[in-house]
């Protein structure tokens, strides 16, 4: 990976340390030596401690790193992004990410397609099971005891109401967030 070359024109004065930079981008400081040891970021130095020092403008690189993962690019998308940062040449970044989020635009609508389908599956089974006793066979599929298509109850939905809401009290890791 092409590691961004420090600002050689910065004084020792203002360069920033690993927890300066942290705090200024909100990352841990295990993050900035990740990114370091994945050649995304690069201090301008060291202390003759061996502590490593980062150019102000590394904040803004990070903070760009951490937008880019939240839109759900990986760091190797990410490193050629910032390569073709360092390029100079600000056409083919805009390119490649607009590319790079296009890829991302179509995993998220395939994405968005199985979820609904999971969901579908998800509120038949739980009208099965809010509609029907069943046999006590204690099969959850295949079972004839369940009929397929339900209507649905009243009950069901204020139980999932109560679950949405966090009303139900179960504790469960699953309630909604």
């Amino acid at each position: 990976m092409i590691r961004a070359a420090p600002d050689l024109s910065t004084t020792v004065s203002d360069l920033l340390t690993i927890g300066e930079v942290a705090r200024a981008a909100d990352v841990a400081t295990s993050a900035l030596r990740f990114y370091d040891a994945e050649g995304l970021v690069m201090p301008a130095g060291r202390t003759a401690a061996g502590y490593r020092l980062y150019d102000p403008e590394q904040i803004a690189r990070v903070r760009f790193i951490r937008r880019a993962q939240r839109l759900g690019l990986s760091l190797v998308e990410v490193g050629e992004l910032l390569a073709a940062v360092d390029s100079d040449d600000p056409v083919p970044t805009r390119d490649r990410l607009r590319h790079l989020v296009s890829h991302k635009l179509v995993t998220t609508r395939q994405h968005i397609t199985e979820l609904q389908e999971f969901t579908a599956q998800l509120e038949r089974v739980h009208r099965r099971l809010s509609s029907n006793p069943g046999c006590g066979c204690r099969h959850l599929g295949s079972c004839g005891c369940l009929p397929l298509d339900l209507p649905s109850v009243d009950q069901s939905e204020d139980e999932l109401d109560a679950v949405q809401t966090g009303a139900c009290g179960c504790g469960s890791s699953m309630a909604a967030r």
